[in-house]
């Protein structure tokens, strides 16, 4: 493996544990919000449209 693809392979480990760190921390804040709420369903859908902008955003991001 030559280095720059060694390079670039650790660049994007670190990019993608970034990504789940930053994930795993807005899930939990938007999970302490919405089970707050009365209708639990209404905030599981919140919570997973979120989810998927969120994934999305983050993929266009990282991945080239």
């Amino acid at each position: 493996m030559s280095k720059k693809s060694k390079y670039r392979m650790i660049n994007h480990l670190r990019l993608q544990i970034t990504y789940l760190r930053l994930t795993l921390l807005f899930n939990l804040q938007f999970n302490l919000n919405f089970n707050q709420w009365p209708n639990l369903w209404t905030s599981q859908l919140y919570n997973l449209l979120f989810n998927l902008q969120f994934n999305l955003y983050f993929n266009l991001l990282f991945n080239p």
